[in-house]
């Protein structure tokens, strides 16, 4: 049996945005549905300036998804294996004009050192 993560989980974690980071697009850029064959609708919306990103059965995973580096934002993910000071990004894919998916690093895991991420946390815009 594993034992439980120690430690706070994500890509970010201890992080800070670089310094000169590129900004964000607008929020209007990554609102929409995104789906991936093993979570199903990754839904972002948008109130008063703040993204939320939405995940699960009835979109019950919430969580607010922030500026870091250009198209690359962060959130902090919840639940069992994500301790306090836990944080990962959410890498937007842009082609052109369009934002066409997005990877939750968090749930690409690397399963094992030296491997490759595991591919579940990839999702392709749907809308």
């Amino acid at each position: 049996m594993d034992s439980p993560p120690v430690d706070p989980a994500g890509d970010l974690v201890g992080e800070e945005p670089p310094a000169g980071a590129a900004e964000a697009g607008p929020g209007s850029d990554y609102v929409g549905t995104y789906t991936s064959p093993y979570f199903g609708d990754f839904v972002v919306t948008e109130e008063n300036g703040i993204l939320t990103g939405a995940l699960g059965p009835d979109g019950g995973y919430t969580f607010e998804i922030d500026p870091w580096d250009g198209d690359t934002l962060s959130f902090v993910p919840t639940g069992e294996n994500a301790l306090p000071g836990s944080l990962s990004s959410a890498v937007f894919v842009r082609e052109g004009e369009q934002i066409t998916g997005v990877t939750l690093t968090y749930f690409n895991k690397f399963p094992e050192p030296g491997q490759e991420p595991n591919g579940l946390g990839v999702f392709t815009r749907a809308d």
